[in-house]
Order: C-alpha cells, then sequence, then structure tokens
C-alpha cells in the first residue's frame, strides 16, 4: 500500500475524494513510503521519524473484503508522543475537546457526551477522558436611557 502526504494534496488543491479511480501519482505526487504492514484508518503511523495518521484509505472490494491501495496521511500535532514514546500531557481549559496523544481537536465537541467517560480519539484511536467545563457569561446592549429629571439653577 502507497501512503500520501494530505499536505501535498494541499499543494495542488485537491482532496481524496478527487481520484475516483486514480491516485495521487497520478498528478505527479510521490507517496511518502510503501508498505505491505496492514493499515487502518486511526492507527498511527511512524514513517521515516515522523508521525502520521491515515484519515482516508482507497482501494477495492473483492469478495467482501477491502483491500487498499493507498491511504492519505496527516502529519501528527504532538509527534513526541508517539516518535520519542513520552508521556501525553493533560489538555486544560481549550474551546474543543483535544487529544492529549496527537493533538487532534474534536470540532464537533459540543456534540460529546455531559458524563466524564472515556472517549476514543477519531484521529488516533487513543483513549482519553474529559470533562466538559461551563461558564455563563452576560453581553448588555443600550436600548433607551431613562429620562431623568433636572432640578436646580443650571436646568430650566
Amino acid at each position: 500500500m502507497k501512503v500520501f502526504n494530505e499536505k501535498d494534496l494541499e499543494k495542488i488543491k485537491k482532496h481524496s475524494w478527487d481520484y475516483d479511480y486514480t491516485s495521487p501519482e497520478d498528478d505527479g505526487i510521490k507517496p511518502l513510503a510503501e508498505t505491505d504492514a496492514k493499515i487502518e484508518i486511526t492507527v498511527p503511523i511512524i514513517i521515516n521519524g515522523i508521525a502520521y495518521t491515515i484519515g482516508s484509505l482507497h482501494g477495492k472490494v473483492e469478495n467482501d473484503v477491502f483491500t487498499p491501495k493507498w491511504g492519505i496521511a496527516s502529519k501528527m500535532e504532538f509527534q513526541e508522543i508517539f516518535v520519542e514514546d513520552e508521556e501525553a500531557e493533560e489538555q486544560n481549559y481549550t474551546d474543543d475537546i483535544v487529544c492529549p496523544y496527537c493533538g487532534h481537536a474534536e470540532g464537533d465537541s459540543w456534540e460529546c457526551s455531559d458524563e466524564e467517560d472515556e472517549h476514543e480519539c477519531v484521529n488516533c484511536g487513543s483513549i482519553f477522558s474529559y470533562q466538559r467545563e461551563v461558564s455563563v457569561n452576560y453581553c448588555s446592549q443600550p436600548v433607551k436611557k431613562a429620562e431623568c429629571i433636572k432640578v436646580g439653577d443650571d436646568y430650566k
């Protein structure tokens, strides 16, 4: 299976879905790597010392079995966790749920459960927990100033 870098596709303004019966090689893009390993979406892969996740796979189905021919890889935000085997750190007070292993921000965090349970990262497949902290803020806008009574020699 050939693995292509998502950034290379972005340079030519293409996406994985632009290739029905072709591959990025048809546009002159060279693969990052070629492997016989069984690669699945969300399984981290290290290529030449850089950690990636596979976001899409393309291939064919024969006898109800999918065989990938090529895939698109995205470089992980947090390289040191997978490449150097460092410990993941808590991600505190972020606008979205952020995976402490790969750095992926869950774009639809508001749709996730309110229960403090385990969560599987859609990007790297790691398991982590999260807590939702809700704060209430108020905004006020002027509508109509109250009339006032003016008293004194300066006001007539």
